[in-house]
């Protein structure tokens, strides 16, 4: 009877555990490179387009969208927080974000960079490339194409995986030690 209600409880467990919020780091490898100076476009199957994204699906939908992340880097930009160092101001602004779990990224915004009153740099992001406009008036393009490789990986496992480990290795002690007591106890016995 109890080896049943131990079995109930773990399984009953396992059914609410939830998913934590995870970070995924994203790449798109491969780019086309072009200015608005000359009309050359180059192809750098090196280049990257990179980020980390911290989010959980809370609603169960297999989607974490724009609600549901905590943190968003993008080429070393934080595009959910205003940052300030005295006179110079990075102003982020998130349109869009949808990452469909096993799926697709697609994602759009915009940081402006000013020093007091100047603009010195706008950046514009999107799953399809980006952009940066700079104080000179020159415009630098990284653009998706069809060789553009699209990756993405959680870094951190998930804290119920942990739980879930820690509760099924304290069970295997827990039955390994009973069984050795109960043969000790029956080898006194007899």
């Amino acid at each position: 009877m109890k080896k049943t209600l131990l079995a109930a409880l773990l399984a009953g467990s396992a059914l609410t555990a939830q998913a934590g919020q995870l970070r995924y780091d994203f790449a798109f490898t491969g780019l086309y490179l072009s200015d608005s100076v000359n009309s050359d476009v180059d192809w750098d199957p090196t280049r990257q387009l990179t980020g980390k994204f911290v989010g959980a699906d809370l609603n169960g939908d297999n989607v974490i969208a724009i609600n549901e992340i905590t943190l968003l880097y993008i080429n070393g930009t934080n595009y959910l927080y205003r940052i300030s160092n005295g006179s110079s101001t990075d102003t982020p602004t998130l349109d869009s974000f949808r990452y469909t779990l096993n799926g697709g990224l697609e994602f759009s915004g915009s940081s402006r960079y000013t020093v007091g009153d100047s603009l010195y740099g706008l950046t514009s992001v999107s799953n399809k490339g980006s952009s940066y406009l700079s104080d000179f008036g020159v415009e630098f393009r990284s653009t998706v194409g069809p060789g553009t490789v699209f990756s993405i990986a959680t870094s951190v496992p998930e804290p119920a995986e942990y739980l879930m480990l820690s509760a099924g290795l304290l069970g295997l002690g827990w039955g390994a030690r009973r069984k050795r007591k109960a043969a000790e106890r029956m080898q006194a016995r007899g």
